[in-house]
């Protein structure tokens, strides 16, 4: 599709001024196309609403959790919250597996992914993790990271851990269905 302003120089019609795009890459509705995003980075630096357009995603990472009818997964510029149907993938996943992952954009607590398709690449390790302050853990600004903290266990109780750590906190946190 092209639109100018056109004028006549001798023979010839002359579009001045011209915007041009590609019309093959345009629904037949005339709906906005949206890019395909190819790092959790580019995910997470979207907007609650931009995230719920369903931006297309292709990622290649490492998975670091898998809870439930959801997975973590690692590239190199960091971590994402993906929910998946299990019935679609016909292997047990498990941290530390690589995979190619192609779905669509969507938030809740921040920008995510919703799985349409998986490619398991290998079984591997995870990878190292992020090491990081109390205080910017409990920001938020890590959210979906995979990361490793120390400290001392004082108490257990159900599905909640509470952990005395070198900067003199104690916290409960959930730690999954059940602590041992």
């Amino acid at each position: 599709e092209v639109m100018g302003c056109r004028s006549v120089a001798g023979t010839n019609i002359v579009l001045q001024s011209v915007f041009h795009r590609d019309s093959s890459r345009m629904p037949a509705d005339g709906a906005k196309v949206l890019p395909c995003l190819y790092t959790t980075d580019q995910i997470k630096r979207l907007t609650r609403e931009e995230a719920q357009m369903g931006y297309p995603v292709k990622l290649h990472g490492v998975v670091t959790a898998v809870p439930d009818t959801s997975f973590f997964l690692r590239d190199s510029t960091g971590g994402i919250y993906a929910r998946w149907n299990p019935q679609t993938i016909d292997y047990d996943l498990r941290a530390g597996d690589s995979l190619d992952v192609e779905g669509v954009t969507f938030a809740e607590f921040s920008p995510g992914v919703l799985v349409k398709r998986v490619s398991f690449l290998s079984r591997g390790n995870l990878p190292e993790p992020v090491r990081p302050s109390w205080d910017r853990l409990m920001n938020g600004s890590l959210d979906s990271e995979y990361v490793e903290i120390q400290g001392v266990v004082i108490g257990v109780q159900s599905s909640l851990l509470t952990l005395f750590t070198t900067g003199g906190r104690s916290e409960e946190r959930r730690v999954g269905k059940e602590c041992r």
